[in-house]
């Protein structure tokens, strides 16, 4: 496989993932979205003018919000 074909293939890889994120975003569960997180995930909160730190803050935090979203 050349060099082309190999980036291409991340690069679809790579669109695939981002593009299943934006899909569990909008499921507006919180579990969808730990699978693509690191469990020392970092996120701020612009609101709060604070991060979110580690996946259990993470799910304690963004879980309530999404459940309360209307849409996404």
């Amino acid at each position: 496989m050349d060099e082309n074909k190999t980036l291409q293939a991340l690069e679809r890889q790579s669109l695939n993932l981002v593009t299943e994120f934006c899909k569990a975003w909008e499921q507006k569960d919180v579990e969808k979205l730990i699978p693509y997180l690191s469990e020392d995930i970092d996120y701020p909160i612009w609101e709060r003018e604070a991060e979110i730190h580690g996946v259990q803050e993470f799910r304690d935090v963004i879980g309530p919000f999404l459940a309360g979203a209307e849409r996404m």
